[in-house]
């Protein structure tokens, strides 16, 4: 009896409880690194993404300003450059179409056209992905 009432006042945790909780806890640290860890490293993407636009579209506004200044399409072709990566006054940038348009009764695209009532459609990209297209008119006063 004596025994008995001994072990009921024992207060306390065993040695297995303790060795278990260090255990779970080191699991359920280990999984919090992990995924912390990983939102840590990719918390900086969508300010990359926004510098990156931010940048498109400064040189979009380059392009668009010289236009703006000589509204000769032409000369905006050969000054923005051929499909693919250019560097040049403009920035650093991906052309990918730089080609003359039309648009048909339907509101449809006509690609590669000769009429002089033409605008010049310009699609930018850069290393993220982003795009920004403009349609520049040309220097003809009437359109049949």
């Amino acid at each position: 009896m004596k025994y008995l009432r001994m072990i009921k006042k024992q207060k306390g945790f065993t040695l297995i409880e303790v060795i278990l909780t260090i255990i779970i806890a080191a699991i359920a640290g280990s999984m919090l690194v992990a995924y912390v860890n990983k939102s840590m490293i990719r918390s900086s993407q969508p300010l990359r993404w926004l510098d990156a636009g931010l940048t498109l579209n400064k040189i979009m506004e380059n392009i668009t300003s010289d236009y703006n200044n000589n509204p000769d399409i032409t000369a905006l072709s050969a000054s923005v450059g051929g499909v693919g990566p250019q560097t040049n006054a403009y920035g650093t940038y991906t052309v990918v179409q730089n080609s003359y348009i039309e648009f048909d009764g339907g509101g449809n695209e006509i690609a590669d056209t000769t009429d002089p009532c033409e605008m010049l459609k310009v699609t930018i990209s850069d290393d993220t992905g982003q795009k920004f297209t403009s349609l520049f008119t040309g220097n003809v006063p009437v359109c049949p």
